[in-house]
This record gives structure tokens, C-alpha cells and sequence, in this order.
């Protein structure tokens, strides 16, 4: 894997320890100035992701879309020249399910 990262020009030394909602700390990194919840399904927006070819809550399915997220996201820090990201006090708002009817 260290050298598909390389490839991309980006240091494989971030991913290490990274774990579940790391899509989500990665983005808030990105983009410290947004204040929505960041959610799979957030995310998937805001990347344009089609979320229509995988079922989701579906251990396969979900890994499929969190994969295509991370990719985006190594795609967005190529783009902006970011090969490491830092962030001190980082806090990351959690998904809020709605109601139960």
C-alpha cells in the first residue's frame, strides 16, 4: 500500500493508526472552516459519490463507499500540493440519527 500512496505523492506515513471515521477526521482537516456534521452520506455528496451501487449497512458495501471517500480525499490533498496534515484540539462532529418513528 505505502507505495500506491507514494504514487500519488503522498507520504504514507499519515495512514498509519487512522480508524473508523477517519474519512470524517480527514475532511475536518480539509476543510476546518465547515460546521456541518460529517456523515458517509455527507461526504458522498459533497464528493459526488454515487452511493446507488453498493447497499449500505452492508460490511462490503460500506467499505466500498468509505474507500471511494479516502479517495477523494488523497485526490483533494494531491491537489492542494499536501503531502502531511497536522491539526492540534481537532474536534469532529458525530452523525445525529434521526427519530425512530
Amino acid at each position: 500500500m505505502g507505495a500506491f500512496y507514494r504514487g500519488m505523492g503522498i507520504s504514507p506515513r499519515i495512514y498509519h493508526g487512522f480508524v473508523p471515521g477517519a474519512t470524517e477526521v480527514l475532511f475536518a482537516l480539509l476543510h476546518s472552516d465547515r460546521t456541518e456534521t460529517f456523515s458517509t452520506d455527507f461526504l458522498c455528496d459533497y464528493y459526488d459519490i454515487d452511493r446507488t451501487s453498493d447497499p449500505r449497512h452492508d460490511a462490503l458495501g460500506d467499505a466500498r463507499l468509505i474507500a471511494r471517500i479516502f479517495q477523494a480525499e488523497l485526490g483533494e490533498m494531491r491537489r492542494r500540493g499536501l503531502a502531511t496534515l497536522a491539526a492540534e484540539d481537532l474536534r469532529v462532529k458525530r452523525f445525529v440519527a434521526p427519530p425512530l418513528r
